[in-house]
């Protein structure tokens, strides 16, 4: 059995041990297994020494037609494992799924089915180690190169703790959480050199079925490779079957694969992206838990009456800090009169009033868990499994498939949605892999997805959900609007403590592959203007990331004190979110994604905008690469966004001099045109440059007609390239100011007072 797709991936079975080699990569002795406890203990089923049954199929999967090899083996308890190997015809990849009979004469619990285990030096990289750099999707501190010695997990969490002053949670004493030479991720691993053109992807895909832990165990000159499916110790009584996640392996250029386990995803655990992503207002970064209804009802009231007309806050959500208690979900007494006016208000505006909550979390001062101990999150010892300190003393988690406890969080969410709150902020939603649940069939990612199945069951089709975790998760979709992808982006650079840009940064450019096919990504807050020690740089960094991601939009900052009013323009430029989407674009070999950007097709014709950034301590320059666009742009007019400058016609491969320390460029680029026709080249409207602002461009013999969206700011100014000048003929719903050459055949159109509830038109006509 083998695929010969371009002679890049083949798969090979002698006696249900896979030999699989790649595009650079080759793997030997490969094989399944599964761990369980039984009465006699911890018990391995050990394929090595058991006569296994071959069948083959052919199937159909999501990528089309496969070849299904089927291996069984049977122990001498008459229990069973069976190994599905499906090898895609359409793509240089393979599946891989493991089921679990229980034939023994009593029940067991399943910890882990073995979907690849190799060993810890049965794999090989093409040319050794050099070159070669080892990811996620998801958010960790463990990606960086192949033959880079990185932190082990245990020593990173030391970090975290002391960065957040907090004592450190149990950590398991096992290698991958130990050792600086195992590199563990979930659900998806990633190992490509040549700015990902060479190297494999492994992902979860399939019905969702549990969390998958992928090792890479790193030697001195080789590596090898463990997959299993943590099951979660799930009861599996006798005679029955367990199956664990399905695993995807594909050769596929990184940006190709990455897309294909996103569409692969969306199909097979839902996905929700009618309603897009939203822009608005969230109160944490204003007064954190200090908010008081004072607060939260003049945001609102100015946003009402003053600031409607320059900004768009499709949603104004109040955060932590409104509630007694976490758990009592009473108002505190600085709400006296609750929400009910917030309410009012916000919808009066025309935008969605919106509410944080946690109901999986129950502070010990409520006296629930002395009162059904049952209800919350137990280890199998039957210790607490979930314990945070965020708001003083303990809080801990409820079991989400406890019936009762259920019934609890059913009645909180009934409240605040009869309240009249649209959005609902999901947080802190804790389900740990160590909880022995009270259904004890359920995975941990199992009962996660029941609990947001409850969510959405409540809230209805059109109330928003956004799910606030650290990570890139499966376990809400289908059921959230929108995730959350990163830590907290405080306004602070760079620092231990997680909850800094920088991370921020880098979670939020693998997460953008999901944005729009999954959910819409929400990278959590930007701001109006520097704070807290940020550069101005640094600020235009990262509201660049919030902007070209195209997913949520929020700041937090207290507009209603008049002391932003200058700077509201910088939320103008970012909202709505672009109908392109960027993606980082060298995100297999660049964990700071210091290329990110997006390819427009549009019938008065294409372009593209691209961010680059430096995260280094000194000014520099870096190439413009745009090979990995798929517009082939050969010549091209440059335009900075944030300079406002033209920087001429270059290349792919020409250097951008001088960018800042931790600083940024945008540019947009368009193909020059051959038959030197005139072309819209730039605008400062939004930062997209024209892809959401940018409704028509229209050229004829006697006039340029540009139409425009209700998008982006205000005021600002377009960039046209023409051999002929150009003058203003006439504009309707925004006001034309002047029209003047910046550069030879290059002219910038001033624009303000656009009307933000029409779409406006401006007619130029070709000098005499």
């Amino acid at each position: 059995m083998h695929n010969d797709r371009n002679s890049v991936f083949k798969a090979e079975f002698d006696k249900g041990i896979l030999n699989l080699h790649t595009r650079g990569i080759t793997v030997t002795n490969g094989k399944p297994g599964a761990v369980f406890i039984s009465g006699n203990g911890r018990c391995f089923f050990n394929t090595n020494s058991i006569q296994c049954l071959v069948s083959e199929s052919e199937v159909e999967t999501f990528l089309g037609k496969a070849d299904k090899k089927t291996f069984l083996w049977t122990d001498g308890q008459n229990c069973r494992l069976k190994w599905e190997a499906c090898l895609l015809r359409n793509n240089p990849g393979l599946t891989l799924k493991v089921s679990f009979y229980n034939g023994s004469g009593s029940s067991v619990k399943l910890k882990d089915l073995i979907l690849l285990d190799t060993g810890k030096d049965n794999a090989a990289c093409e040319g050794g180690k050099k070159g070669w750099y080892l990811s996620t999707l998801t958010e960790s501190r463990r990606m960086g190169a192949l033959d880079e010695e990185v932190p082990s997990q245990f020593e990173i969490t030391q970090e975290i703790c002391g960065a957040f002053k907090c004592s450190m949670p149990p950590v398991p004493d096992e290698e991958r959480f130990m050792s600086r030479q195992v590199r563990s991720f979930s659900d998806y691993m990633c190992l490509y050199k040549d700015r990902g053109n060479t190297g494999i992807m492994m992902a979860a895909v399939g019905a969702p079925e549990a969390d998958i832990n992928i090792e890479c165990h790193i030697g001195a000159e080789r590596i090898g490779f463990k997959t299993a499916s943590e099951m979660s110790g799930v009861l599996v009584e006798p005679g029955t079957w367990r199956d664990s996640q399905e695993l995807f392996i594909t050769s596929s250029p990184y940006n190709e694969a990455v897309t294909t386990v996103m569409k692969w995803l969306a199909a097979s655990h839902g996905s929700r992206i009618k309603r897009g992503p939203v822009s608005g207002w969230c109160s944490w970064y204003d007064l954190g838990f200090d908010i008081t209804a004072q607060s939260i009802d003049g945001l609102a009231q100015a946003y009402s009456k003053k600031y409607r007309n320059d900004i768009r806050f499709d949603v104004i959500q109040v955060d932590d800090g409104f509630q007694a208690v976490i758990g009592d979900w009473k108002y505190h007494e600085k709400f006296p009169g609750g929400l009910e006016k917030f309410v009012k208000t916000v919808k009066s505006a025309g935008a969605i009033p919106g509410i944080w909550l946690a109901p999986l979390i129950v502070h010990e001062k409520t006296g629930l868990k002395q009162r059904h101990p049952d209800w919350f999150q137990k280890t199998p010892s039957g210790g607490d499994a979930v314990v945070k300190t965020n708001w003083g003393g303990k809080s801990h988690a409820l079991d989400p498939t406890h019936p009762e406890a259920r019934e609890f969080i059913k009645s909180i969410i009934l409240d605040y949605k009869k309240q009249g709150f649209e959005y609902f902020k999901i947080d802190f939603t804790l389900v740990d892999a160590e909880s022995e649940f009270y259904d004890k069939t359920k995975t941990r990612l199992q009962a996660l997805r029941g609990l947001y199945a409850l969510y959405r069951q409540l809230l209805g089709e059109e109330i928003y959900l956004m799910s606030c975790f650290i990570t890139f998760t499966r376990g809400s979709m289908g059921y959230a609007d929108a995730s959350r992808v990163g830590f907290d982006s405080c306004a602070l650079w760079r620092d231990p403590n997680p909850c800094c840009l920088y991370d921020c940064i880098r979670a939020a450019g693998y997460a953008s592959f999901a944005n729009g096919i999954i959910f819409a990504t929400d990278p959590d807050v930007t701001y109006l203007k520097p704070r807290d020690g940020l550069t101005e740089e640094e600020l235009r960094t990262w509201h660049s990331f919030v902007g070209l991601n195209g997913g949520i939009t929020m700041i937090s900052e207290p507009i209603q004190n008049g002391q932003y009013d200058n700077y509201l323009r910088n939320f103008g430029v970012i909202t709505p979110d672009s109908p392109e989407k960027a993606i980082s674009l060298n995100g297999a070999c660049d964990k700071e994604h210091k290329l990110f950007g997006f390819s427009a097709k549009r019938e008065y014709g294409n372009f593209a905008t691209v961010m680059l950034w430096n995260p280094g301590e000194k000014p520099a320059g870096m190439a413009l690469d745009a090979s990995f666009l798929e517009e082939k742009l050969g010549n091209f007019h440059v335009w900075s966004f944030w300079d406002e400058k033209y920087l001429g016609v270059v290349r792919d491969g020409s250097v951008i001099k001088d960018i800042a320390p931790h600083g940024c460029k945008i540019l947009r680029l368009t193909p020059v045109s051959e038959k030197n026709d005139p072309l819209l080249i730039g605008s400062n409207l939004h930062i997209s440059m024209g892809a959401a602002e940018i409704q028509d461009f229209s050229v004829s013999s006697k006039h340029i007609t540009v139409k425009l969206e209700r998008s982006g700011a205000k005021t600002g100014k377009l960039i046209i390239s023409s051999g002929r000048n150009i003058e203003l003929h006439k504009a309707a719903n925004c006001v034309v100011s002047s029209v003047k050459q910046a550069d030879k055949g290059i002219f910038e159109i001033e624009i303000s007072q656009r009307k933000k509830d029409l779409c406006q038109e401006i007619i130029l006509s070709f000098a005499k």
